[in-house]
């Protein structure tokens, strides 16, 4: 029988980071990049689950820019995208080997 989730954490806190590539998207001009230095502020929570000396986890986190790096592409008659999205959520999972 599987253990219970032994541990969830929480977690938030600033990620700053620099866009590297193309100023412009190279897929179809969805996006331009307005400036290089990026930073969200995050917050999430990670959900662990201890098998002797291995730990399987799952890791879901939601991010916000708090700079406006992006801007929309070139406008198209055949699409409408407004806005690029200030926000995006993160989902991921692994394991670690404790010593």
């Amino acid at each position: 029988m599987p253990e219970v989730p032994s541990v969830f954490e929480l977690h938030a806190g600033l990620t700053p980071g620099l866009l590297f590539g193309p100023i412009h998207s190279q897929d179809e001009d969805l996006y331009d990049i307005r400036q290089r230095f990026v930073c969200t502020a995050d917050a999430g929570g990670r959900l662990n689950l201890p098998i002797g000396r291995v730990r399987l986890f799952i890791d879901f986190t939601y991010h916000y820019y708090l700079t406006c790096s992006f801007d929309e592409g070139i406008p198209r008659p055949d699409r409408v995208l407004g806005p690029p999205h200030r926000s995006f959520v993160g989902l991921s999972g692994g394991l670690a080997l404790t010593f």
